[in-house]
């Protein structure tokens, strides 16, 4: 809605000052507006990342969660079966 403070408005008019001192409230703000996330989409996004996150880090100590070791057992197969396929057709079009 127009004129309407929104999460996101009121952090980006409050990130662009230049210290607290710049700031000078003309009103009242609803607390809030500063007790919840500025974005569902950007909230959701945020813990996806996060995710990713744990996942890598685990990853790279050797904690790989069951379904991605098998998917990743997976993929070197597959992987394997197309480089035996490309040796082979190499070796046809020598022969």
């Amino acid at each position: 809605m127009p004129g309407q403070l929104t999460p996101i408005n009121a952090y980006v008019a409050l990130s662009r000052s230049r210290g607290y001192h710049n700031i000078h409230l003309l009103r009242n703000l609803e607390e809030r507006l500063f007790m919840q996330h500025p974005s569902e989409y950007l909230r959701r996004e945020d813990e996806r990342l996060e995710d990713m996150d744990r996942r890598t880090i685990a990853w790279g100590r050797g904690g790989i969660p069951g379904n991605t070791y098998r998917r990743t057992a997976q993929l070197a197969i597959v992987a394997l079966l197309i480089e035996r396929q490309y040796q082979a057709s190499t070796l046809v079009k020598r022969g």
